[in-house]
């Protein structure tokens, strides 16, 4: 796996965390913009309650061994690209699908870079290593 895939795959956990917490749904709303047979990363990210990607997020920082001040840059990196993505998100109607998608992966990608700069060398191994191990599996279809 890439290292860049294994951070875009840590980036997209911390901000399914915070936008879950974000942008709770009611279940019919959940039914209308994610039919429940979604595969592969993004159905998991969907599916997985805000606790257990929290649960992630602190078992992927204790397998990277992140120092205290690395823990404390990305849970503020996730902090504020909830912030922000709560701020564009806020203004685009429910409806606009595209317009939404967009915004979730113009935030991804800029967590996903500076979650990189907080990262070691060796911190970048390990998580490449773990990303392969835990992500889920694409179905080959």
């Amino acid at each position: 796996m890439s290292f860049q895939r294994s951070v875009s795959y840590l980036a997209a956990t911390l901000l399914a965390l915070s936008t879950s917490l974000a942008f709770a749904q009611t279940p019919s709303e959940q039914a209308q913009d994610h039919p429940p047979h979604h595969e592969g990363k993004e159905a998991w990210q969907q599916q997985s309650h805000p606790h257990q990607m929290a649960k992630r997020l602190h078992h992927m920082m204790k397998v990277l061994h992140a120092t205290e001040d690395q823990r404390h840059q990305i849970l503020l990196i996730a902090e504020n690209a909830r912030h922000a993505m709560a701020v564009e998100l806020a203004a685009i109607p429910k409806e606009a699908k595209l317009t939404r998608r967009a915004i979730r992966d113009k935030n991804m990608t800029q967590a996903r870079a500076d979650i990189h700069a907080v990262l070691t060398p060796e911190q970048r191994v390990k998580l490449d290593e773990y990303m392969a191990k835990h992500q889920p599996q694409h179905k080959q279809g």
